[in-house]
């Protein structure tokens, strides 16, 4: 039925012309083309004279126009023949019903044995999917049970980690409340030992002044021991003065002597060290400088002092001064400078020119309590270390 209704179909498209022009309408028109240079030929008779000129062009031009167009409408003719021809051996080619009935059961065949591999494929592949999802349920559940028994041991390693936490904090505050209470029990200890320190320093502080005035009383003793044991005593004017042996290299060997003694001095290093805190300095020097003038107390061979640079005075005169001079040891260190008849100058610049390592001699005269004036050989030597650095220790025989 389809194809009965297909080859009607192509009969109605081949009965059409494709061109609608019609040998009537050409007819026609070619006549109007003819009619149309006579008519104009006769609207300018009056004016033109060539007539016959113009008819001719335009029956040539007619003629012309006409075989044109008839030329154009047998070309449209061939083409419209040509087409039927090719339509009717398309129709003839074209198989039967019955055979396109037949191809298309084959392909619907073909179709069916694609349709059911395709499904035994999606089939097969749905089992094996099956099976797979099935092992992997398996594995999930075991998956699940090792999650519930990984679980299982986090909460127990949690629970013992608070217990631990706990008794970490417990140990810590203890531990805490014990430094607490050791350093308390440290300050404690500080301040005690800080007590005891001051208590030792006022001690110290006191055992000190103590030795001063047991060396004072002792020096007394022995004076008075002294005073005790020799016979009575002439007055100063009448004990004659004793010759002076002594060479001016052996005033420079006690000199030196002198020296070495006053270095060796330790000064504050036989209480504890180069500064001890038990002892003010000022203290300690006036221990060290009474333990010198001990030492130079009983000497004989002249009149031996000693001079602070520093302090620009005399601290020590022994008590050979009384003997040559009549003058005591205060009265001839505040009154040296008047007491001095000549070569004061000299023995300020001898006291410069002083050295480190050697001394320094020079010739004074000094009056005596008596009016006489007496010459003395001086030696002088500088001390370079100890604490009494920056001293001088003269001899005056």
């Amino acid at each position: 039925m389809e194809s009965k209704a297909k080859r009607q179909n192509w009969k109605r498209k081949a009965g059409k012309p494709s061109l609608t022009l019609s040998r009537n309408l050409f007819y026609q028109f070619l006549l109007g083309c003819l009619a149309l240079p006579v008519v104009a030929v006769s609207c300018y008779a009056a004016e033109m004279r060539g007539v016959f000129f113009v008819a001719l062009i335009s029956l040539l031009l007619s003629g012309f126009g006409g075989w044109f167009l008839l030329r154009i409408w047998e070309m449209k003719m061939q083409r419209s023949v040509s087409k039927i021809v090719q339509m009717r051996l398309a129709q003839m080619q074209m198989p039967s019903a019955a055979d396109q009935v037949n191809q298309m059961r084959v392909e619907m065949a073909e179709s069916r044995r694609g349709y059911e591999h395709q499904i035994d494929l999606l089939q097969s592949s749905v089992a094996k999917s099956k099976e797979a999802v099935g092992q992997l349920n398996l594995e999930m559940d075991r998956k699940l049970e090792e999650m519930r028994v990984a679980y299982l041991e986090f909460e127990d390693l949690r629970k013992e980690y608070h217990r631990l936490e706990e008794d970490h904090t417990h140990a810590h505050k203890e531990h805490r409340k014990a430094l607490e209470h050791k350093e308390s029990l440290n300050g404690e200890y500080q301040r005690t030992i800080a007590e005891q320190r001051n208590i030792l320093e006022k001690k110290q502080h006191y055992i000190a002044k103590l030795e001063g005035k047991v060396r004072d009383l002792m020096y007394e003793i022995r004076s008075l021991l002294q005073l005790e044991k020799s016979p009575p005593v002439q007055s100063v004017a009448q004990i004659p003065p004793p010759e002076s042996s002594a060479t001016p290299f052996d005033l420079s060997l006690q000199m030196q002597r002198f020296i070495e003694k006053a270095e060796n001095q330790m000064g504050m290093e036989h209480l504890g060290g180069t500064s001890p805190r038990f002892l003010d300095p000022s203290d300690s020097y006036e221990v060290d400088r009474r333990r010198l003038i001990d030492s130079f107390r009983d000497e004989t061979d002249g009149i031996v002092y000693i001079l602070s640079i520093t302090e620009r005075r005399f601290i020590f005169v022994n008590q050979q001064v009384k003997v040559l001079l009549g003058w005591s040891p205060e009265k001839f260190m505040k009154e040296f400078p008047r007491l001095v008849v000549s070569g004061y100058e000299e023995w300020r610049g001898a006291i410069k020119s002083i050295g480190s390592t050697q001394g320094s001699q020079t010739q004074i005269a000094i009056q005596g309590k008596s009016g006489e004036k007496k010459e003395f050989a001086c030696t002088m030597g500088r001390v370079s270390k100890g604490p009494f650095t920056n001293h001088v220790i003269g001899i005056l025989s």
